[in-house]
């Protein structure tokens, strides 16, 4: 049996499909994503370096990584995400990854920053969510990061540019650093929901799919995608720069999603990773209401497709019928 041909379940996407959000919003509940770029943290071997090696190594990117990540923020690293088998050069799944993230980070301390910082000073939208921490010791040299795109930030946004001391110790009690952290962790989300069928932003999309895993977890990836198209009243859909980055089906989305560290992956079952929170990004419920709905789903799920839980999740659901 399907979870989507359960009479409750029917019952509660018809309801949820009358509560989508149609107009932009700003939320400060919704989790947001941070694209951090910094020194290298691969190995010779290609393997990613443990946060515990990293630690050891006085990694300044590890250590913004560790003072960002939270309920209400994920911390995006393109060599976690990245391998070589993807379709596209990895300047253009950076820019991906600074399509989906609401700030973009660079400490300028290696060639490959260097790089960044020149490409997304170029790309006007990427340039609005850049903030860049550079070696103080470099502030007066004639140089074509100085002449360049530090030039461009500061005639801009000064405030988006910190000039720190790169010893290790001073990097942690930079103030500015500090006072960024906080004013990134308190920022709300802003969203403008999908309409057009034949031109969603992945962006947008990854959240709505995030909502329905958040309310029907564990749920497949054939039921995300039909609840998605039932609530959204799409026949098909097609995400914008398709061409450019080749993401445009349910499995490369969810994929993504499950390397950004979104979602967890079990057999066939997704659920969200840690206690991130996006149920109100495609639908217009409250807290109070999620959980009604949330006990709901949980219930008829135990009682339908108890496989689906762990014994450690049948426990203590309960439900007011």
């Amino acid at each position: 049996m399907f979870l989507m041909e359960s009479e409750k379940i029917k019952g509660i996407i018809d309801k949820l499909s009358h509560l989508k959000r149609t107009n932009k919003f700003n939320s400060k509940s919704i989790t947001k994503f941070v694209f951090i770029c910094g020194e290298q943290i691969i190995k010779e071997s290609g393997a990613v370096k443990s946060r515990e090696e990293l630690e050891k190594e006085k990694n300044k990117r590890q250590f913004l990584i560790d003072r960002l990540s939270s309920n209400n923020v994920i911390c995006i690293i393109s060599e976690k995400i990245y391998n070589d088998g993807e379709k596209v050069d990895t300047l253009t799944f950076e820019e991906v990854l600074a399509e989906l993230s609401d700030d973009i980070l660079i400490i300028v301390e290696s060639y490959g920053t260097v790089c960044e910082l020149g490409a997304f000073t170029t790309n006007d939208k990427f340039f609005k969510k850049l903030i860049v921490i550079n070696d103080r010791q470099y502030k007066d040299k004639k140089s074509f990061i100085n002449e360049g795109p530090v030039r461009k930030l500061l005639s801009n946004n000064e405030d988006s540019y910190i000039l720190a001391e790169y010893d290790y110790d001073s990097f942690k009690s930079n103030f500015q650093i500090k006072e960024y952290i906080q004013r990134i962790r308190d920022k709300n989300v802003t969203i403008i929901p999908n309409k057009n069928s034949n031109k969603l932003q992945l962006k947008v999309l990854i959240y709505e799919f995030l909502s329905i895993i958040e309310i029907f977890q564990p749920i497949t990836k054939y039921e995300i995608n039909y609840i998605y198209k039932k609530v959204k009243n799409f026949d098909e859909y097609n995400i914008e720069n398709r061409e450019k980055h080749g993401i445009n089906t349910p499995t490369l989305i969810l994929r993504l999603m499950e390397n950004m560290g979104l979602i967890t992956v079990a057999g066939e079952y997704m659920h969200i990773k840690g206690d991130s929170k996006y149920y109100d990004a495609l639908f217009n419920i409250t807290k109070e209401n999620y959980s009604n709905i949330r006990a709901q789903v949980a219930y008829e799920i135990m009682k339908s497709f108890p496989e689906r839980f762990s014994e450690d999740e049948n426990e203590n659901i309960t439900v007011n019928e």
